[in-house]
């Protein structure tokens, strides 16, 4: 069973035994979709009060060491305290030799029969351990380097897998909390040594990355001792690679063996990097002030979607970012001079923390691009043109072209977008993130702006059946979309709606159908393809036609997916569905392939309409849930040149081995797009079925796959759908 069938059971609420999904995850060789695939059942059992299951998740994980003992912990559930073994000198007090059977009374002295001092690379590895400063005299250099001529007693053991790590965070970042147990490696930089401390840190680009840090004075002698542990370390770091890896502490340790506060780490774009900041380089923008600092290198981790915040387990989603971490000034949404001013303040302040008093926001951009940007391939929405060029005018630069992030050759205004805001937010420390979210925040007048959400229109629903599946006894569209908790992501006003009632046994009543036209929405009756068409079904279609309230007629079209014995008898029923159509009418059409490109399914349809003499050429027509590909698109644009597509949530299931399908999105006219439910069907991860209230996961898809901002694409379709349902007009000209 591969990841994808271990999210498919967790979507549909099934818990795997423990035993069994502990072999599954463990097997599975990307590490980060077994973590996915991991948590993705926790959570479910920890929503259903599964303790035992977790308990039993948790032993057996623990068995097969997936992951250490305390990330299982943390993550999973609890497990029970393990002993940690302690070394101990050797005693020096009586002891007893059970298989000498030596008398108790009789004293045993035991001492090293080396006299002279511990002078072996062991030896200095223990002083740099215990923080113990060596005097070393010109004339004793070559004792200390040489070999001693006795075996000295042998030292506490140092595990060649974890070296001793003197610079961590007291706010854990995600990576620490995961404690991910990769192999470390000493990477020197190419200045001289000059000094006396030496820290070693976990590390991400071939999985394991270290930084020689260098700070203060150091005696003439001392660089010597240094190259001895740089000397000793690599030789570890080397024998290490052929050895079982060594278990992490604890992660809700805070501080270091000495007492000193650590220091804090972070990742940026899918990459750990150490808190320390690296010596700007010279870039696009100019050149850094220089620093004393050495250079870090940055690593590359597997792709999280976590929040790159140290200690925070949101995720990486800019609600989340602007909710959480980022001052309010941030939100592009809201515009002006005064915001503007705020914005260049808050981000001089970051510069001040980060980098100094003397440098700049070009600064910041070389230093951002230094550590890692956090790449997207999302066009720029139309607040973040308006905010960059706000912003350029105020710092009396040039406007950009090009907004979009790159790894290199950013311009200033990258420092907008809040995948870098959170990157570098990331960076400082608590109490000055705190502090900027607290300076920086926006006027109760300015808030009201960013607490509104976008309307939006599901071009194609089922309120009936949603209704029976949530038990309603009045299937309101305000019921309906209640029952979608608020908070998403991609939270939506639903101001309207197109019904498609499809069961000829189960129509509205007049009553009800005036009630959701009340709502804002549009009734469209019809006889789905997988329904057989009876005589009497006929004529309760042709009776509820008749009411002015339904707007259309549909679903009605035809559908692969059963046998192809039945085909036949579909196509019958649709030539007696047409009859009813008027020119008044809308027409929403159904045609569903066996196969992942609908090509097929919607060619059979378009000749069969072209051949009925009820179908006019300018007839407006909603072709629902379309799946075929771009040439199938224009040749039915052709025959029928005002019709709209609409497109799902399931968008995201367009393969890259079907282009020409992913072009049919992404080079339609934005004028004839329609985003769709399809409730209660294609429910979004995490839901039980589809309502309304979801219509923004649906534009969600469409803008991952088109490049676009989201609310982009919902502004254009909520603006298709009222010309068709409201205004009954053909699509716009582009």
């Amino acid at each position: 069973m591969s990841a994808e069938k271990i999210l498919s059971n967790t979507q549909a609420k099934r818990l795997i035994p423990p035993s069994e999904l502990a072999s599954l995850v463990t097997a599975l060789p990307d590490k980060a979709k077994a973590i996915e695939a991991l948590l993705g059942q926790v959570d479910l059992a920890k929503r259903s009060k599964k303790k035992g299951w977790a308990k039993g998740l948790a032993r057996e994980l623990d068995k097969l060491q997936f992951y250490s003992h305390s990330w299982i912990s943390q993550n999973v559930h609890e497990l029970p305290a393990t002993k940690k073994l302690v070394w101990k000198e050797d005693p020096t007090g009586t002891s007893k030799d059970i298989r000498l059977a030596i008398d108790p009374s009789i004293q045993v002295i035991r001492s090293d029969c080396g006299t002279k001092p511990h002078t072996s690379s062991e030896s200095i590895a223990l002083l740099d351990e215990f923080d113990m400063e060596v005097e070393v005299e010109s004339g004793d250099e070559r004792k200390l380097l040489a070999s001693p001529p006795c075996s000295p007693l042998k030292p506490k053991p140092v595990s060649p897998v974890k070296p001793i790590v003197r610079a961590s965070s007291p706010r854990k970042s995600w990576a620490e909390a995961m404690e991910l147990e990769v192999p470390l490696t000493l990477v020197a930089t190419a200045a001289p040594p000059s000094s006396e401390t030496v820290t070693i840190t976990q590390s991400a680009a071939q999985r394991s990355y270290a930084s020689v840090v260098t700070s203060g004075p150091s005696d003439s002698q001392k660089p010597n001792v240094v190259e001895r542990l740089l000397k000793l370390s690599q030789e570890k770091a080397s024998a290490s690679s052929d050895q079982p890896k060594g278990q992490n502490k604890d992660p809700k340790s805070r501080r270091n063996p000495s007492g000193q506060n650590t220091r804090r780490s972070h990742y940026s774009g899918g990459e750990r990097l150490d808190r320390r900041r690296p010596a700007p380089t010279t870039g696009d923008h100019g050149s850094a002030p220089k620093e004393k600092h050495s250079r870090v290198v940055p690593a590359s981790v597997p792709k999280t979607s976590r929040c790159p915040v140290p200690g925070c387990c949101g995720n990486f989603t800019q609600k989340h970012a602007m909710e959480a971490h980022l001052p309010g000034v941030f939100w592009l949404c809201v515009s002006g001079e005064s915001v503007t001013n705020r914005r260049i303040g808050a981000l001089k302040l970051v510069v001040r923390w980060l980098l100094g008093f003397s440098s700049t926001l070009l600064n910041l951009v070389v230093y951002l691009e230094s550590v890692g940007v956090p790449v997207s391939h999302e066009t720029c929405s139309s607040d973040l043109q308006k905010a960059a060029h706000e912003f350029c005018e105020a710092l009396r630069v040039p406007v950009p072209e090009d907004l979009s992030l790159k790894k290199r050759g950013n311009a200033v205004t990258v420092l907008l977008q809040w995948r870098c805001l959170l990157t570098l937010v990331s960076m400082l420390e608590r109490h000055q993130e705190d502090s900027l979210k607290s300076m920086f925040e926006l006027s109760p007048e300015e808030k009201e702006l960013i607490l509104s959400v976008p309307k939006a229109f599901d071009s194609h629903c089922h309120l009936d059946r949603t209704g029976r599946d949530m038990a309603l006894s009045i299937p309101s569209l305000a019921a309906v979309c209640a029952g979608k908790a608020r908070g998403d992501e991609f939270e939506v006003k639903v101001t309207g709606a197109a019904t498609i009632c499809c069961d000829p046994d189960n129509y509205p009543s007049d009553s009800l159908i005036q009630s959701w036209v009340d709502e804002g929405v549009v009734v469209v009756c019809g006889i789905h393809p997988k329904t057989d068409v009876t005589d009497k079904r006929l004529e309760r279609l042709a009776k509820i036609l008749e009411n002015p309230n339904v707007a259309g007629l549909g679903e009605v079209g035809v559908d692969h997916t059963p046998q192809p014995d039945t085909w036949s008898n579909q196509i019958l029923g649709l030539e007696r569905v047409l009859n009813l159509l008027k020119p008044e009418h809308i027409l929403v059409l159904h045609a569903r392939s066996m196969l992942d490109v609908g090509d097929e399914a919607i060619l059979s349809l378009m000749y069969q309409l072209a051949s009925h003499p009820k179908v006019q050429r300018e007839q407006l027509i909603h072709l629902h849930c379309f799946s075929g590909t771009k040439v199938v698109m224009d040749r039915w644009i052709e025959q029928f040149p005002n019709t709209y597509f609409g497109f799902t949530s399931m968008v995201r299931l367009f393969k890259p081995s079907n282009p020409d399908q992913i072009a049919a999105v992404r080079d339609i006219q934005p004028s004839r797009m329609l985003l769709e439910t399809d409730a209660p069907y294609f429910a979004p991860q995490g839901y039980k079925r589809s309502t309304p209230a979801l219509i923004g996961t649906a534009a969600a898809c469409v803008a991952q796959l088109t490049h676009r901002d989201w609310r982009d694409v919902l502004q254009q379709t909520n603006a298709n759908a009222e010309r068709l349902y409201l205004d009954r007009k053909a699509p716009a000209s582009d």
